[in-house]
Order: structure tokens, then sequence, then C-alpha cells
């Protein structure tokens, strides 16, 4: 598989209430924020292992999730935006401010990515549930000389499980309006994730037992 492309990078806080209160659905959030033109997307994934030695072997071994760290670079992420984010302080007077008491929010974020099989090319949704941006980690600022060197920039979350437990969702499609429709509909919880009955799976049901005829009539 070949990855020759990023975009559409989205992210959104939790709802203000009940936003990670259902095991069969991801979370609610609010309002949707565009992170600027996405330049690369970095995931890593740790997880913890551990095992039972016995008759000179190891018969049983598992491992598990333990955290993630999700890095976006962007074109340019605007400050309102990155306040947001951040939760820090910013006003278009004063610019942004940085406080060791800043608490960013719990949100979603979502991209997608463009691939390339030996068959075929195809689009895919990334989307990531439960995340928390990190403190900034600080920028490397340079003078101009005989060429131009351009930076990004940067925000770093934290990957967290939900109570519903999928902490990375990714899918497959043929064009890229269906994977940003995707996004978009897990966002707006009507989007379907693989091994939960949340409320579009809900919703579902409810249109099917409208439909059909009354029992007893």
């Amino acid at each position: 598989m070949a990855t020759f492309g990023a975009r559409y990078s989205r992210w959104a806080p939790f709802a203000p209430t009940q936003a990670d209160e259902n095991k069969n659905a991801i979370p609610k959030y609010g309002a949707v924020k565009t992170l600027g033109e996405l330049n690369k997307l970095v995931d890593e994934i740790t997880t913890i292992e551990g095992g039972l030695d016995g008759d000179d072997r190891k018969p049983i071994q598992a491992y598990a999730f333990s955290k993630g760290k999700v890095s976006v670079d962007s074109v340019f992420v605007a400050l309102k935006t990155a306040a947001e984010v951040l939760g820090a302080d910013v006003d278009e007077a004063n610019g942004l401010a940085f406080s060791g008491e800043d608490q960013a929010p719990y949100g979603g974020y979502g991209c997608i990515t463009h691939h390339q099989s030996p068959n075929k090319v195809y689009w895919q949704a990334l989307f990531y549930p439960m995340v928390k941006a990190m403190v900034p980690a600080g920028e490397t600022y340079t003078s101009r000389g005989d060429t131009l060197t351009f930076a990004t920039d940067k925000l770093v979350f934290g990957v967290a499980e939900p109570l519903c437990g999928k902490y990375k969702i990714v899918k497959d499609f043929d064009t890229e309006k269906e994977a940003n429709d995707y996004i978009d509909s897990l966002f707006s919880g009507t989007g379907k994730v693989p091994g939960l009955t949340g409320a579009a799976a809900a919703a579902d049901v409810q249109a099917q037992e409208s439909a059909s005829p009354s029992k007893g009539k």
C-alpha cells in the first residue's frame, strides 16, 4: 500500500454534557473546527504486554492498548482555533497566551488519506474518538538565508480510549467525498462504527419499526 495524500483535518470538542456516557457509541461532539491544510500526520500507538511462562515456553501472551499520540502538522492553524484546542486564552486584540493552568478539552479528531494498492486507488478515513491536545513542546524559528525554509503549525494529541473502547476507526472508500462524509457523520453522531450499536443503529431500528405494520392490526 502506498500513501500519497492527506487532507480534511477536523477536530471537535466533546459535547458540553453527557458526551461519553454510552458504551455502545462513540462520544458526542460539539462544533467541528478545521485545523488548516494538513501537511503531515504521525500516528504512534503504545501497547502493553504480559505473559506467563510454563514448561520452558510462554503459553500465554497478551497485548493491549495503553496510549497513543497523534502529531498533526498543518500549513496554518488560526490562533482562535488553536486556543480552543489547547484550552488557552485568546482575543483578537492581544493574541494567544499560554498558562500553566490551561486545560485542553477532550474531543475527537479525523482526517482522510489517499492510497494506492496494486489494483486500485482509494481514500481512507481516520478517526480518533477521544483525544486531548498536549502542551506545546516549542517551536524552531530560522532566519531567511539562500533558500526559504517553511515550518508547519504543529498540534500533538494524546489518544485515549472512550467508554465504548474504540480508540481508532479506519474505513476505506472509493471517492474522496465518501471519506469526507464519513468523517462528518462520526462527528454528528450518525456514522456507524464496527462493533457498536450506537445512535445511528438505534435510529435505523426506530425507522424500521415505524415503517412496519403495527401489531394487532
